[in-house]
Parts: structure tokens; C-alpha cells; sequence
């Protein structure tokens, strides 16, 4: 009974996946198809070219050839991996840590990650404005070096915390205890059980 009631919902998941996916990706993909336009339009095709990528020297104006372009996409991709490689072992010890807490506290918790994600981004980045430029105003944070890419990396990793603990949490509600179980019950210790048997499971959540 188990097996066939996932598999009536199996399409439901799929197609909510998909639409989600698509929405979130679609303007992404969109500005990558566009970043190989013969023109400058981001409204009109003119053309498939490698203009904005290895262009003209002279024109100055790819990737390749225009320093402060190819400086803000190395900028950005330094950004990303040092984001991803803070928020995912953050938020995976925060969703295995839910886990285990007691149901009222760990709803807390993933209500303050869900309600962090429900706030457009633009209106978080203006509350978090707000809160340096107020209440934490005589702290001198430019002599700490907090301003720049410390800062810009605070606000990405405050982003994606949340969504990469919902994300793995999501997944360690389709795990059954059983294995856990049987697992302390053959001597394995809390820190066995996390790293021999939660997380090779929750390793596609994690990636």
C-alpha cells in the first residue's frame, strides 16, 4: 500500500519539480542564450555570435578582452563557490540537527529558514541595510574589514542557508529510521550513524 500511494503522488512531485525548476532557471537560461547575440538587444535575436564572449580585441568589449567584465565574473564565481561551501554544510548540520530536536523547537527553526526564503530577496538585502545602518552604526566594522567581499559573502551565505537546509531537510523526511535503528543497535556510534548512514543518503540533496 505504501509503494503504490508514492507512486500516485510520484507525478504530482514531478510536475511541481519541473515548474519550479523552470521558473527559477528560466531567466538564467534566458540570459545565457542571449549572452551569444550578434547585437546588444536582451530583447531581440540577431544573430548567433561569440561577440560578448571572445570579441574583438580592439572593441574592447568581451569577456576576454575587457578587464573589469572578465574581473566581476571571476569576482562572481569566487563568490559562489566560497557561498556554496559555507551554506551546504551549514545547512545540512542544521537539517540533520532539526531532526533530532524536539518537534516544537525544530518547526521553529525551519519556520524561521522558510519564512527567510518567503522574503524577496531585494527586501532582505534593504533589512539587512537597515541593520547596519542603525542599530550597528558605531560599530566600526571597516576597521574589522567587513565591508566589500566579507560583506557581500555574509548577505549570499545569509540567502542560501536557508534554502539549502530545506532542501536537504526535504530529503531526510523520505528517510526511514529503521536503518538508523538497526545501526545503534549493532553498536554504531552517533557519529557513524551521521557519516555511514545519513549522508550517503542525503548526498543527491547535498550536491
Amino acid at each position: 500500500m505504501r509503494r503504490s500511494r508514492n507512486r500516485s503522488h510520484a507525478p504530482w512531485l514531478a510536475a511541481i519539480t519541473v515548474g519550479y525548476l523552470a521558473w527559477s532557471l528560466g531567466p538564467l537560461i534566458l540570459a545565457i542564450v542571449y549572452s551569444f547575440n550578434a547585437g546588444s538587444s536582451i530583447t531581440h535575436r540577431e544573430g548567433f555570435s561569440l561577440r560578448w564572449w571572445a570579441g574583438d580585441p580592439a572593441a574592447q568589449e568581451s569577456i576576454s578582452y575587457d578587464p573589469s567584465t572578465r574581473s566581476a565574473l571571476e569576482h562572481s564565481l569566487w563568490l559562489a563557490m566560497l557561498t556554496t561551501a559555507i551554506a551546504v554544510p551549514i545547512g545540512t548540520a542544521f537539517a540533520m540537527g532539526c531532526r533530532g530536536w524536539p518537534s516544537r523547537l525544530s518547526r521553529l527553526g525551519l519556520w524561521t529558514m522558510l519564512m527567510a526564503i518567503a522574503i524577496p530577496p531585494v527586501a532582505l538585502g534593504a533589512a539587512m541595510w537597515l541593520l547596519f545602518a542603525f542599530p550597528l552604526r558605531g560599530i566600526p566594522f571597516a576597521d574589522f574589514g567587513w565591508f566589500g567581499t566579507k560583506a557581500q559573502l555574509a548577505g549570499l551565505v545569509t540567502v542560501g542557508l536557508p534554502l539549502a537546509t530545506l532542501v536537504i531537510w526535504a530529503r531526510l523526511l523520505l528517510l526511514d529510521d529503521e536503518q538508523e535503528e538497526m545501526a545503534a543497535d549493532l553498536g554504531a556510534p552517533p557519529g557513524g550513524i551521521v557519516w555511514r548512514v545519513l549522508l550517503p543518503q542525503v548526498a543527491p540533496a547535498i550536491g
